[in-house]
């Protein structure tokens, strides 16, 4: 067994992925999975790819097949980083020097992997829910090189190994909980009105890396909605002050070793007015009445179902006002992964499955109540969100220690 000088991964949490990932394809009847996704290829390999590079000269994949040992084809600027961070003996690379023994396209490999492994069903990454790092003209030459294969969606056989996170991810998931914590509380004691947005952003930034968080430490997704941009979500930081009757949401978090994290928390400066409080009320008695019928067994529409019971509950007019039709959703490599929290109308609809919870996901619940009074801009959104990790007997809130109140910033 080759000894990696830098290991991203264990061997023992490397060959219980790779072991897990035969098995299912055993189950789903794959001669030989093929993995382009830059987030699957770090799963099942421990690689990382620390350039952003995507032109054709980086491209890089899998091959794993049914019985035996992995294959890694690396563009040769990489395919080191590949020989000394990963378990996998077989290396190839591509796009070197011919004289010096280098294919000069990766197709070429991966054709002649496949002949040599005699594959005739192969699993790929064909759902959106996977980031691919090919493009169809590759993937095309790939196919007219084995016309005799049939290539089929593996996605539905990848996320369901990597729903389930192991206990080795587990504990990273805690440990990134336990720092992003002390970093958030840290930086709102620091938070006061006449800040900017920006102000703040960098003090979540620098607490962070404080805590040894430095894998992106923002990773782009720390998202604010600021005065006057209440229906603008999805958006990051400005220079605008944060005064006296503004409200503020944050939402996402860090990365930590691959794993994503993703809370909200919202903060009104100066005193509330009485549809913020309520607003809030409805929002985080809904996000908490999901986050309670998060247990093995549930499905994913019983989140749903949970929370729009305590929406209606309090008042049926509040359902006007959900802004989103997700409820929550799975969390891991990616911010958002399934399972997605839905009515069971919008899963169908969108070609989702109603999952079932079991011990091992890792999840976010959220709920979201928007004023939908005529007026420009809107004057208030309230929506927290809470982390969860599926247990064996219910679940444990990872955020609890992160106070679900509405912040209040004199």
């Amino acid at each position: 067994m080759r000894q990696p000088k830098f290991p991203s991964i264990p061997y023992e949490e490397y060959t219980l992925r790779i072991n897990k990932a035969q098995e299912l394809m055993e189950k789903y009847d794959y001669d030989v999975l093929l993995l382009f996704g830059i987030d699957n290829i770090r799963y099942y390999t421990g690689h990382i790819k620390a350039s952003y590079g995507f032109s054709r000269r980086w491209r890089r994949g899998v091959v794993i097949p049914r019985k035996g040992e992995p294959v890694f084809v690396s563009n040769n600027i990489t395919a080191q980083n590949a020989k000394t961070t990963t378990w996998i003996e077989d290396v190839r690379p591509w796009g070197g020097l011919k004289q010096f023994g280098y294919e000069k396209d990766h197709e070429t490999y991966f054709i002649q992997i496949l002949k040599d492994l005699g594959a005739r069903r192969v699993g790929i990454e064909l759902n959106d829910t996977m980031q691919n790092e090919i493009s169809w003209g590759e993937f095309e030459t790939i196919k007219k090189g084995l016309k005799t294969v049939e290539w089929v969606d593996a996605s539905d056989m990848i996320w369901e190994q990597r729903m389930i996170k192991t206990a080795y991810e587990q504990d990273i998931i805690r440990d990134l909980h336990a720092k992003f914590t002390k970093a958030l509380l840290r930086a709102i004691e620091q938070l006061k009105i006449g800040m900017t947005e920006f102000e703040f952003h960098g003090l979540i930034f620098e607490n962070c890396v404080h805590e040894g968080i430095h894998e992106d430490p923002m990773a782009g997704r720390m998202m604010m909605t600021g005065p006057g941009r209440y229906t603008t979500y999805i958006m990051g930081p400005t220079d605008t002050v944060l005064k006296q009757g503004d409200t503020l949401f944050i939402d996402g978090g860090p990365r930590h070793k691959g794993y994503f994290l993703d809370i909200q928390r919202n903060f009104c400066f100066g005193k509330p007015t009485e549809k913020m409080k309520e607003h809030y009320r409805v929002a985080l008695a809904a996000t908490m009445a999901c986050a309670s019928a998060v247990k093995p067994g549930a499905m994913s529409s019983d989140i749903w179902n949970a929370g729009e019971n305590a929406v209606k509950e309090i008042d049926p007019k509040y359902f006007l006002k959900v802004p989103s039709e997700v409820m929550g959703h799975g969390m891991g490599l990616y911010t958002h992964e399934p399972p997605f929290f839905m009515s069971k109308e919008s899963l169908e609809r969108l070609g989702e499955v109603d999952r079932e919870l079991k011990p091992g996901m890792y999840v976010a619940v959220e709920v979201g109540i928007k004023d939908t009074e005529p007026a420009e801009p809107e004057i208030v959104i309230m929506w927290p969100e809470e982390n969860l990790l599926v247990t064996e007997t219910g679940s444990d809130i990872l955020t609890k220690d992160v106070p679900n109140d509405l912040w209040v910033i004199e």
